[in-house]
């Protein structure tokens, strides 16, 4: 697994979230394929049930729990500064 490539795309996918855009499906798609047969494909699977439902601050708490259940503070950083900075 690609950690920093994951992590690049977390932080990618979270403002998008924030901001509700389509674009979202298409970030997920990419870390779904990056995490797939890895320990982390149940998660991947959650997030992609509730992205399915458009429940978008479900899917930003859980890649935040899957942020701290890795210890990938850098990708948790990125993204908390990124939802402050959102209105």
């Amino acid at each position: 697994m690609d950690v920093e490539r994951v992590k690049a795309l977390i932080r990618q996918l979270d403002p998008l979230l924030a901001e509700k855009k389509f674009d979202a499906l298409g970030c997920y798609r990419q870390l779904r394929q990056l995490l797939n047969g890895t320990a982390l494909e149940p998660e991947i699977i959650v997030i992609g049930r509730q992205l399915d439902e458009f429940r978008f601050g479900a899917v930003q708490d859980s890649l935040q729990t899957l942020i701290a259940a890795q210890n990938w503070a850098d990708a948790a950083q990125a993204t908390s500064t990124e939802s402050e900075s959102t209105p």
